[in-house]
């Protein structure tokens, strides 16, 4: 668990970029979206910024007695561009959360308070063929309780696979992220890679970052309405890991279930509302060589947000 954990840890910057990589494989030219349309080209760079808040609501922490609520504000960006006269694209990958935590009554003695999420990811695609992209490249994290040394929060390593169009509505892809997580050894985790477009006006792929949403192992189906409203669902496991302020390792893991409705106010500019359940959640706490000293699981709870993303 903990090697899925440290995985997750930093896919919102790897699924930010590799769901850029999956998009663009669907033609030579430009990537479509859930109803067909075209969204840019692949010729030119291009540049998102993605900007949102979350407020998970009240979780009764098991045998405890205790509740805890988190609300977490982020801000990713990604700058994409090919390299003149080559089949190279390079893409730079951001991301910061702000997490904030807050616990009554907790037989855990209040384990963290506000936690800092810095990730980052540098990702360079060759294109073989009309069918293979290959990628690779370095990804680097710190997460941090307030107070932390961050010199002892780093995560590291690398990144590298490939995507395939196995058809023109079908992308898929595999990978492995080679890193090495707070208090442990050197791992190398699989990662998968998905973009289908099923029917016009329905697209499923890998759940995308939002905030409060790490992206990574999950799936999104998106369903488009019309020219400016799509809906969309779908699941994620979300797994954080971080230093604490006294030395110790803090995690907490769940599944968030969720549904997001999407307005596009222009080609570029799209507004994102979402609420949904957070399940299966665990929080532990370990000392600074990796030892378990406490661990509960915690009640569903609801959580919403809203978001906004500008392209240019």
């Amino acid at each position: 668990m903990r090697e899925l954990s440290l995985m997750l840890g930093l896919s919102a910057t790897l699924a930010l970029s590799t769901a850029v990589l999956a998009e663009s494989t669907f033609s030579p030219t430009r990537p479509p979206s859930s109803n067909g349309s075209v969204q840019g080209s692949s010729t030119d760079a291009s540049y998102r910024i993605l900007v949102g808040v979350t407020h998970q609501f009240d979780a009764d922490l098991d045998n405890s007695g205790g509740q805890f609520s988190i609300t977490r504000y982020g801000i990713g960006a990604l700058v994409r561009y090919p390299l003149k006269n080559t089949d190279f694209t390079l893409s730079h990958a951001l991301s910061y959360e702000h997490d904030q935590y807050q616990f009554s009554g907790t037989g855990m003695a209040n384990p963290w308070g506000d936690v800092q999420v810095l990730s980052y990811s540098l990702n360079a695609s060759y294109k073989v063929n009309q069918d293979w992209t290959l990628f690779a490249g370095p990804i680097a994290g710190v997460a941090a309780e307030n107070g932390a040394d961050w010199g002892d929060a780093l995560t590291f390593g690398a990144m590298a696979g490939g995507m395939y169009a196995m058809t023109p509505n079908l992308t898929v892809g595999i990978g492995a992220i080679v890193t090495r997580p707070i208090e442990d050894n050197w791992q190398a985790i699989p990662y998968l890679a998905l973009n289908w477009k099923i029917a016009d006006g329905l697209l499923l792929h890998n759940a995308r970052p939002q905030p409060g949403i790490r992206g990574g192992p999950g799936l999104e189906l998106v369903y488009t309405i019309n020219s400016q409203w799509e809906l969309a669902g779908g699941f994620a496991y979300d797994a954080r890991r971080f230093r604490l302020d006294n030395g110790n390792v803090g995690q907490n893991t769940s599944t968030p279930v969720y549904a997001r409705l999407i307005y596009s106010a222009s080609e570029d500019l799209s507004v994102s509302l979402m609420g949904g359940v957070v399940l299966g959640g665990e929080l532990r706490l370990e000392n600074r060589n990796g030892d378990d000293i406490s661990s509960t699981d915690y009640d569903a709870a609801p959580f919403i947000g809203a978001s906004v993303s500008y392209r240019f």
